[in-house]
């Protein structure tokens, strides 16, 4: 462990050298948007060093780096199943009232199969026991209620945890009395109407004694009664799983228990089949808090001890993370994914996934619990633009090389994301969602420069994949536009749109937002048909860009997509043709208009008056007229007739 605690300091020292650069500075200019960029980019960095601190999570021997670049199956050991599996997802259901209603209300069994199903659960730890000590107790009271819910869910695919919690460590605890009735309710059903295991939250932490002298005592009682629930399971129903919530602390201290003096969670971990480690931190590797401060405690720092020594005697490791909103103080914002939002979740998550994931004793994550999950608010993606005249060679290279899925998704976290778009022909804009939500045609507007409002011709929403797409009436012309998402888009929870956004740094990679529901979104990018290069304007050089890569197509190696302005997977003759028209209008629209003769403006006005002699209605002056009148006195006037 000193090795990786060097790895980390190595870490930190990188870190020190980003701070140096930071503004303000001796020797540096860097503007404060760039800094505050780096907060956005925190995990992406360290992902290229997550080899750092690899070491922290190695026994002391061997090459651990390839469990980074090669994923692999992973099987944990003996006793486990799916429910350990790399990507398997657990969440806690505790509170009385969901529960009830899904026990008794089809609907709502329904609703919470479809949250299970977007969530990607593969495994509930649903609370088992008396709520409250005095309220219902369904496995006792409600057994045919409890096997029909339990069948429902496995056939929705889902293994079923009892979820049992006590503070009481002493052997009067009432969680063995709960413990037994689990035991007893599956021994009166056949398999698919059983729990599948236990998860046990016992916290003796909590009584007011533990920090008064009474933590070695509390947590003695604590691991026999750990063993007191492992020998009735051994005896009752040895083929059930049963493991702890255990903070990620008590790896902190040791305690002389069995004649063996040793650290609290390599005593738990014995006795167990499984550890859920509570690794309550909202980061994987690093969180940077300002002004320039860092932490790097993160989750894959908190449970490296845990995943070694449970790689030693071959026992599986779930991660807990919490999702409650706990509170705006800096320590429940640390502690808690609730402020960061879903999106940035799943990114951290995946990192510890690209780090551990190949350990043998990785089991997935537990999600405390579903208020949290389900009190994510919806954020956005991506924004993508398309055509319905693109080929379909186009969109799947588009996909392929990472670019977007159905269009070009607009980069973002740089000012590329207002780098003029070259193609001629885009019509729609596809906007993709965190989770499944209530959007409308309506949801959405499109304002440019040169249009100010864009109409829309058709609407469309995919449930699968969270994607809205807008068609457009006409295609996109050259304009510098902004997209208004309303915060009126909610997903089925309720939960409004979080769409802060700050456009060329934030990223999608971080979601969208401020943690807080609600908030529109507003994006802008920009427009200019034929500038293969990006540059702003239009000139010969994106006419030789064009040229230099004529003849190719999707898959060759000169194949550039800016080059093919029309989507359609080869760059030909068309392509050319669509760029010098688009240079040649731009050189138009920029030579000054040749002035208007006097004579002409005193025709114009006496068809004018003519016309309006006879009773017509009558524009005055054309558009195009009114383009190359030079003398605006004598325009103001004819507008006066």
């Amino acid at each position: 462990m000193a090795h990786g605690r060097k790895r980390i300091a190595s870490v930190r020292a990188l870190i020190d050298r980003v701070v140096a650069c930071r503004p303000g500075t001796a020797g540096h200019t860097q503007s404060t948007e760039l800094w505050s960029g780096l907060e956005q980019l925190e995990s992406r960095v360290l992902l290229s060093s997550s080899t750092l601190l690899l070491d922290t999570l190695d026994d002391g021997g061997g090459d651990s780096s390839a469990a980074v670049v090669q994923p692999v199956e992973v099987q944990t050991n003996d006793a486990s199943g799916s429910a350990f599996a790399r990507d398997a997802r657990a969440m806690y259901l505790w509170q009385e009232q969901p529960i009830m209603d899904i026990l008794f209300d089809e609907g709502a069994r329904e609703d919470m199969f479809d949250f299970l199903s977007q969530k990607k659960i593969t495994t509930l730890y649903l609370f088992a026991g008396q709520f409250f000590g005095t309220g219902p107790h369904p496995v006792v009271e409600s057994p045919q209620a409890v096997a029909e819910l339990i069948e429902d869910l496995h056939a929705n695919g889902l293994q079923v945890f009892a979820l049992l919690d006590s503070i009481r460590v002493d052997a009067a605890a009432p969680i063995v009395g709960y413990f037994q009735d689990v035991l007893d309710y599956n021994n009166d059903r056949p398999d698919f109407e059983q729990f599948d295991g236990f998860q046990l939250d016992i916290e003796p932490w909590q009584q007011p004694t533990w920090d008064f002298g009474g933590r070695e005592p509390l947590s003695g009682q604590y691991l026999d009664l750990a063993q007191t629930l492992m020998d009735m399971k051994n005896t009752q129903a040895p083929d059930l799983l049963v493991g702890p919530s255990m903070p990620f602390w008590f790896d902190t201290f040791s305690i002389d228990h069995d004649q063996s003096t040793r650290l609290m969670n390599q005593h738990t971990q014995d006795i167990f089949d499984y550890t859920t480690i509570l690794a309550f931190r909202d980061f994987a590797l690093l969180k940077i808090i300002p002004p320039f401060t860092f932490r790097t405690d993160g989750i894959v720092s908190l449970t490296s001890d845990e995943l070694t020594y449970a790689q030693q005697i071959g026992k599986p490791v779930v991660i807990g993370v919490e999702t409650n909103r706990l509170g705006s103080d800096p320590i429940s914002d640390l502690i808690s994914f609730a402020q960061e939002g879903e999106v940035r979740m799943q990114n951290e998550l995946t990192l510890v996934d690209q780090i551990v994931g190949s350990r043998e004793p990785f089991g997935g994550f537990a999600f405390q619990d579903f208020p949290g999950l389900a009190g994510f608010p919806p954020e956005i993606t991506s924004v993508v633009v398309s055509s319905t005249q693109w080929d379909n060679a186009f969109i799947d290279h588009l996909s392929s090389q990472g670019l977007g899925d159905g269009g070009y998704a607009i980069p973002t976290n740089s000012p590329q994301q207002l780098a003029p778009l070259p193609w001629s022909n885009m019509n729609q804009v596809k906007i993709t969602f965190s989770e499944d939500v209530v959007v409308s045609r309506n949801s959405l507007t499109l304002q440019g420069t040169n249009v100010a409002n864009y109409r829309f011709r058709r609407f469309a929403y995919d449930a699968k994949t969270f994607t809205a797409t807008w068609t457009l009436r006409r295609r996109l012309r050259a304009d510098d536009l902004q997209i208004t998402l309303s915060d009126t888009v909610t997903d089925r929870q309720g939960n409004q749109l979080d769409g802060e956004w700050i456009d060329g740094v934030s990223a999608f990679l971080n979601g969208t937002g401020d943690g807080v529901p609600g908030g529109d979104f507003k994006f802008r990018f920009s427009v200019l048909p034929g500038d293969v290069d990006q540059s702003g304007s239009l000139d010969d050089q994106d006419l030789a860009a064009v040229i230099a890569s004529r003849n190719t197509e999707v898959g060759d190696g000169d194949y550039t997509i800016f080059s093919d302005v029309d989507g359609s997977g080869e760059i030909v003759r068309r392509d050319a043709r669509i760029v010098r028209r688009q240079i040649r209008r731009a050189q138009r629209d920029n030579t000054p208009p040749a002035p208007v003769s006097q004579q002409r403006v005193v025709n114009i006005a006496r068809s004018a008056l003519k016309n309006l002699r006879r009773g017509k209605r009558y524009q005055l002056i054309s558009e195009h007229v009114q383009d190359r009148l030079s003398n605006h006195d004598v325009l103001a006037d004819i507008r006066k007739l």
